[in-house]
């Protein structure tokens, strides 16, 4: 288990009223938050046998109206933790966002941090992403990468990462929101990397997704990139990162076309689609970098 994860868990439980905050709780943590009712939970003496949970957890929004806090009073004997978490997480995230409840479900099936993060974290990651990064509604609603984002990692990226591609690193997160998940010295790496074999910047912003791989893979396929004739050619193309990131793909293709002493190609048809390349291979005809 990470720190980041171990310091979610430990912070969610201190939300939910649990008197110590002990190593084997966080171990056991989805067991205590799925598998436990909140009855056991302070029948153990694991909570406080005071707190209203519900409650507790809408107080953690204090910017949330009081027409938003309508309480589902939940049971303590037949409700677990997440029951009350998802469902107060949803009331806020409805006004804070607008959003349906379907959503909300489909939030929290794609990005599954989303269920066990603090309160106080995604409460902060949104007023950076508002306040800071200037994301509009439409843009936070479309990538739930921005709402499950940890805001201290956001907070290193801002503070250490200027640019990339030449751009405001404000602007690469807007355009490239999956970059949240990875951490600033891997972005500072990679952005080295690509100076190092010449990326320039067009190609770069035409190809954001590499600074959201880890810098150890992308300096190993450039190295075995490089080494490619194919590589050569294509080299000046402004889609040439694409390389990069479909690495695997394109060397599967580039054997079966070679197999059937195929000569001529374009960058398109090595990245292109499986549907798009298996229409397109018996008629490959394209020279060069186009």
């Amino acid at each position: 288990m990470n720190p980041i994860t171990m310091d979610n868990y430990g912070e969610i439980l201190k939300e939910c009223g649990f008197i110590k905050i002990e190593p084997k709780n966080i171990i056991k943590y989805h067991t205590l938050v799925k598998s436990k009712t909140i009855a056991q939970l302070k029948k153990a003496g694991l909570m406080r046998s005071d707190i209203q949970l519900e409650q507790a957890l809408l107080d953690c929004f204090q910017d949330l109206p009081d027409g938003f806090k309508t309480l589902e009073k939940f049971v303590d004997v037949h409700t677990n933790i997440v029951k009350v978490r998802m469902s107060v997480l949803e009331k806020y995230l409805k006004w804070r966002l607008t959003i349906t409840s379907e959503e909300f479900v489909k939030y929290c099936r794609n990005y599954l941090p989303l269920r066990h993060k603090p309160m106080s974290d995604i409460q902060e990651a949104l007023n950076i992403a508002q306040n800071e990064i200037k994301f509009d509604l439409n843009g936070i609603r479309r990538n739930g990468f921005v709402i499950s984002s940890d805001p201290v990692n956001t907070r290193l990226i801002l503070d250490n990462v200027e640019s990339l591609a030449g751009m405001d690193i404000r602007d690469v997160i807007k355009l490239e929101p999956a970059i949240l998940k990875n951490n600033y010295n891997a972005l500072l790496q990679i952005r080295d990397l690509l100076e190092e074999y010449r990326i320039p910047f067009e190609a770069q912003k035409r190809c954001l997704r590499v600074y959201c791989m880890q810098p150890k893979t992308v300096k190993e396929r450039l190295e075995e990139l490089s080494n490619l004739k194919e590589y050569q050619v294509l080299a000046t193309n402004p889609r040439v990162l694409c390389m990069v990131i479909h690495k695997k793909k394109m060397m599967n293709r580039l054997t079966k076309m070679q197999a059937v002493k195929k000569q001529c190609y374009s960058l398109n048809h090595l990245v292109a689609s499986n549907k798009v390349f298996n229409k397109r291979r018996g008629w490959l005809g394209v020279c060069g970098g186009r």
